[in-house]
């Protein structure tokens, strides 16, 4: 194919990658609680409020002025807000595809790259993962293939707009970066190394100044460095004390191809096979449940053993009810499962999707670790060998080890607890490394037939065992890298929660444009909705939506609302503003006499009628009790069906009416 074709299909195959990823999420777009984190302090910007100045940003301003952007742009509406992730999700899986296909030299690969990045469905929220660091891997590639002062600055740019999306972002691909510029520039020497060094860092601390200098003048550095470690500090306790069950469920992965209970055949005695109570006694000794008789002439009984220890077996094979057993060790009293039974539950379709889907998550985790270590141990293994020669992709060792080492990073920082919610925020770099990996074990998928060809024609040639013998590794490697490739496209489709996606779609009973378009305008419809809360939270909602419905109906479009617990999509619905500075009031993180003062200061500025409180604010005893003192109780909302949350309302402030359907004063 001619370089202007290969251009033309790269770029088709590129706007279908697009499509296909934007229409994969607005099919089923999943909006949880924590993806109006952002939103509401867009929604706070718009009413006039500042970062650092006004409210408490906790590192990720970026995402909050672009929310706000669009908010202006497209209206207060979940579609605006939905669109904006979609839109950066879908650009991320195309530079995904570019990358993974010149990793590979393979479209093939490419696209599979791709379709793993949409499917593992990270969550909305995490859009800047997904874009920003394949941007910034391509701009790296693309300065190892030709540096210069330009390139420098796009850098630059490139690790402060990661910094401005959330700042751990701008600390990784700063590290990535000097990394490249040492690798491109140590050869050529000191000066050189530091003239690209020097002019990649005044850029980056030019592009910063004005924020940091805004944070300086509104509470200081010190202050929002030591916001910051609290922060960090505290999501580092909690991760603590939670339970990472993805690491114990990956022992499960070889224990599912023992059956669940042991399984051991018995033959009684004469006498005790015609006698139940006999039986049942010595079935009970030796642990033996579930019985299955075999047949009247046989005198056996299948049964599961409770305790397969060594004890247990050697007990019946010296009972002399017993006249014979299978599944039990003669010599040793150990378990016999044959090889035929471990066999045929792994090859059974039903067994194997199972057991890929049980183990579906610490599967995905260990091999996103292993991956980048593995990539790095094949370039140091051609080093050694002196084969870095063969390395078809321009500045390929440099190359990879910039990803290899961009991987370790985004896997330290993003997989930790809440696995499942993490997983796929790590989609838009780690498999990329897959990529290349994949591209040496199958050598390039349009190679294959090529190359089969070649050994055909040098066997008939002349038969000789060294081709075979090279024939034979590289056929193994290819057996063993598909298997690891079907095991994880299985896996990734278990953890992107494909099956909910088709039967959420409909689209498992079958895939028309027709159903396509129905689904697109009912979402597109449900979506746009205006005022959000309508849908959400229509009149005769229950519980915490009805709750959120009578905020709305019941105060002023300039109140604020205080809620000391994570719930920022009543922010979003009620569309009240947070109160105090934190749309999440924390004690944990702002229990210091100064943020104390700060959130009451704020307090008595703001017209705040209602109060929600689920925390314990016993760790911030100040506004614990400018709330007592200032809000009551309305003794008849039960926390119980408001997912802890108790209704407070301002004691001196008269009520307009009352909210019919809560009994509940109103302020509007």
């Amino acid at each position: 194919m001619r370089p202007f074709d290969q251009r033309v299909t790269t770029i088709v195959v590129a706007c279908g990658v697009f499509v296909i990823s934007f229409f994969f999420r607005f099919l089923y777009p999943v909006v949880r609680n924590d993806f109006f984190l952002h939103v509401v302090r867009g929604r706070q910007m718009l009413l006039g409020e500042l970062p650092v100045r006004d409210f408490v940003e906790s590192g990720l301003p970026g995402m909050s002025v672009v929310s706000a952007l669009a908010e202006a742009v497209g209206g207060y509406s979940l579609m605006t807000e939905v669109t904006v992730g979609m839109i950066f999700m879908s650009l991320g899986a195309v530079l995904v595809f570019l990358l993974a296909s010149e990793a590979s030299r393979s479209r093939i690969i490419g696209l599979l790259i791709a379709v793993w990045t949409v499917s593992m469905a990270a969550r909305l929220y995490s859009y800047p993962k997904i874009f920003l660091y394949p941007l910034a891997l391509w701009m790296l590639w693309r300065y190892l293939d030709r540096p210069g002062r330009v390139q420098t600055v796009v850098l630059a740019v490139c690790t402060a707009l990661a910094f401005f999306f959330r700042h751990d972002h701008g600390v990784y691909i700063g590290v990535a970066v000097v990394l490249t510029l040492f690798m491109r520039h140590w050869q050529g020497g000191r000066r050189d190394l530091l003239r690209a060094m020097t002019l990649y860092s005044l850029v980056t601390a030019l592009l910063l100044s004005p924020y940091l200098l805004f944070i300086q003048v509104h509470g200081g550095l010190g202050a929002y460095i030591r916001t910051g470690v609290e922060f960090s500090r505290d999501e580092a306790v909690r991760n603590s004390r939670e339970v990472p069950e993805w690491r114990w469920e990956a022992v499960r992965w070889f224990e599912e191809l023992a059956p669940s209970q042991p399984e051991v055949h018995v033959r009684w005695t004469a006498n005790v096979a015609s006698d139940d109570a006999s039986r049942a006694a010595a079935e009970r000794r030796h642990g033996l449940m579930h019985p299955d008789f075999q047949g009247q002439w046989l005198r056996t009984w299948t049964y599961d053993l409770q305790d397969p220890s060594r004890e247990t077996g050697l007990s019946m094979l010296d009972d002399p009810d017993i006249e014979d057993i299978s599944g039990i060790d003669r010599s040793t009293g150990d378990l016999v499962v044959p090889l035929a039974e471990r066999a045929s539950r792994f090859v059974l379709f039903e067994d194997v999707g199972t057991l890929i889907s049980s183990n579906a998550l610490p599967w995905l985790f260990y091999l996103f670790w292993a991956m980048p270590l593995a990539a790095i141990g094949i370039l140091v293994w051609r080093r050694a060998r002196g084969t870095l020669s063969l390395a078809v992709m321009p500045g390929e060792t440099e190359k990879i080890v910039v990803l290899a080492l961009l991987a370790l990073l985004v896997n330290f920082g993003m997989l930790r607890s809440s696995l499942p919610a993490r997983i796929g925020d790590v989609a838009g770099i780690t498999p990329l490394v897959g990529a290349w990996l994949m591209g040496l074990a199958f050598g390039g998928l349009g190679s294959i037939p090529r190359r089969l060809h070649g050994w055909w024609v040098a066997g008939a040639r002349q038969f000789s065992w060294r081709p075979l013998a090279s024939a034979g590794r590289r056929a193994g490697r290819g057996v063993a890298a598909a298997a690891v490739l079907i095991v994880t496209c299985a896996s990734v489709l278990e953890v992107g929660g494909f099956r909910i996606w088709l039967d959420r779609t409909g689209l498992d009973h079958g895939v028309s444009l027709a159903t396509i378009r129905t689904l697109t305008i009912k979402n597109y419809r449900e979506l746009s909705v205006f005022p959000p809360v309508d849908p959400w939270a229509p009149l005769g909602t229950e519980v915490l939506r009805a709750l959120t419905r009578y905020i709305y109906e019941c105060t002023n479009p300039d109140d604020r609302l205080f809620i000391a617990g994570f719930f920022p999509d009543v922010h979003f619905y009620s569309a009240r503003g947070f109160a105090g500075g934190q749309e999440d009031f924390n004690p944990d993180l702002h229990s210091s006499l100064r943020n104390q003062r700060l959130t009451i200061d704020r307090l008595e500025r703001q017209s705040v009628p209602i109060v929600l409180i689920k925390r314990d604010l016993a760790q911030a005893p100040f506004v614990d009790a400018y709330l007592r003192q200032r809000y009551r109780l309305v003794p008849h909302i039960d926390p119980e069906t408001t997912e802890g949350l108790s209704l407070f309302v301002e004691r001196h402030r008269a009520p307009t009416g009352v909210y019919t359907p809560l009994d509940t004063p109103c302020y509007a």
